[in-house]
C-alpha cells in the first residue's frame, strides 16, 4: 500500500482536533505529482512494471481498480498501510486483512497509543475487532506497528 499518488483526500471528523499536537492532513497533502511522475521516478530507479501496479485515485476505488485487474489478484505476504488519515486507514485494514496470507506481515505507519484521531484511531479501533487469536503484535518500532496474521 502506498500513499495516494494525488495526495490525501478531504479530511473527515476524525482527522481534526490535534490543536497542534498532531499533524493535519489537508485534501491533496503530500500528493507526488501524479501517476506519471511516479512512474518516472520508478523507472529512475530500475524498478521494473512488471513488479509494481499503481492504480491512481483515491482509496476504497484503488482496491476495486485492484480487485478488477487479472494480473494482481491473490493474496499478500507483506502489506504497509500508511495513509495517515482515520477514514482510508480504517478501509485499508478492513481490505487487507483478509488478503494477508497466514504468517504475513501487515505493518500499520502513523500509530501512536493514546491518539484518539487519525491513523492511530483507526488502528487501535481496526485492532479492537480482529480476534487475539488471529493477530501478533510484534512490536512498535517507531509509528510503525507490526502484525503478524496467525496460522490458523
Amino acid at each position: 500500500m502506498q500513499k495516494p499518488i494525488a495526495g490525501h483526500g478531504s479530511p473527515g471528523p476524525k482527522d481534526v482536533g490535534g490543536r497542534g499536537r498532531y499533524p493535519e492532513y489537508p485534501e491533496g497533502k503530500l500528493s507526488c505529482g501524479g501517476i506519471d511522475w511516479f512512474q518516472a521516478h520508478l523507472a529512475k530507479h530500475d524498478v521494473s512494471e512488471r513488479n509494481v501496479s499503481l492504480y491512481e485515485g483515491f482509496i476504497p476505488d484503488c482496491f476495486e481498480l485492484y480487485e478488477h485487474d487479472p494480473e494482481r489478484s491473490g493474496k499478500f505476504a507483506f502489506a504497509l498501510v500508511d495513509v495517515d488519515q482515520y477514514e482510508p486507514t480504517r478501509i485499508a485494514l478492513d481490505w487487507v486483512w483478509p488478503r494477508l496470507n497466514p504468517g504475513g506481515i501487515l505493518v500499520a505507519d502513523d500509530y501512536v497509543e493514546g491518539c484518539p484521531i487519525l491513523a492511530s484511531a483507526a488502528i487501535r479501533a481496526w485492532l479492537d475487532t480482529v480476534c487475539e487469536t488471529e493477530r501478533e503484535l510484534i512490536g512498535l518500532e517507531d509509528t510503525q506497528l507490526m502484525i503478524g496474521k496467525a496460522f490458523t
